[in-house]
């Protein structure tokens, strides 16, 4: 695994992990009341 493909992998996933931390989260919320 080059340093390049590493790099587009990453930008790739950390938009997601935040999109599904942000539904995770709102989900929580959604349930607790």
């Amino acid at each position: 695994v080059n340093a390049l493909t590493l790099l587009s992998v990453s930008a790739f996933y950390q938009p997601l992990a935040v999109g599904v931390i942000v539904v995770l989260a709102a989900l929580i919320m959604r349930y607790q009341k």
